[in-house]
């Protein structure tokens, strides 16, 4: 082959290959802009996504803010209610015995003692499995309410409870066997 033919014949062969490299740039191109628009819509989609839940959740906190505002507001008006005498404005004898610490309670009322017993099995010589009292070294204020507590957790803590959320999307803690518990610890 002469050096002219090797050199055209080389000249087509680097035309052919620019060719071809301009055909890939032109599809690289094409899947780009593809690839893009196709982005472009996962990340619209994403954002919007992530708007959705950003809004779910300000829904929430707001639910709970007000929830929480309530518990605040039937909490305050309860205190008021229970530690205040409406005509001296002084501590009642309710509130001491609700809130107050078995110290205090014991001053003004001596005899105060709390005793909550559990009995298994009454045939044997045991007197009680699991006792609960008001006592003045316990860890707890020793109040009405802390003992109520306690025993309405002592006696639900094995219940079980089903998954359930309410309408605002919070879990359900609670089921009837839990509320029954509650209604006659009271009585």
């Amino acid at each position: 082959m002469a050096k002219s033919d090797y050199s055209k014949d080389l000249f087509k062969q680097v035309q052919e290959l620019m060719l071809k490299c301009d055909n890939l740039s032109s599809e690289v191109k094409t899947i780009e802009k593809r690839t893009e628009k196709k982005f472009k819509k996962q990340i619209k989609e994403m954002k919007q996504q992530y708007e959705e839940k950003i809004d779910q959740l300000e829904n929430r906190v707001s639910y709970l803010e007000k929830e929480n505002q309530k518990l605040k507001d039937d909490n305050d008006r309860l205190k008021k209610q229970i530690n205040n005498d409406r005509k001296t404005d002084k501590l009642t004898l309710a509130g001491l015995l609700m809130l107050g610490k078995v110290q205090d309670i014991i001053q003004v009322r001596p005899n105060y003692f709390l005793d909550y017993r559990e009995i298994e099995d009454a045939t044997t010589t045991e007197r009680w499995s699991h006792r609960i009292t008001s006592s003045a070294d316990e860890e707890w204020a020793g109040n009405l309410w802390g003992f109520f507590n306690k025993i309405v957790n002592r006696l639900t803590a094995d219940i079980e409870v089903p998954f359930a959320l309410d309408k605002n999307m919070m879990r359900i803690n609670d089921t009837d066997v839990h509320k029954s518990v509650r209604e006659r610890t009271c009585k």
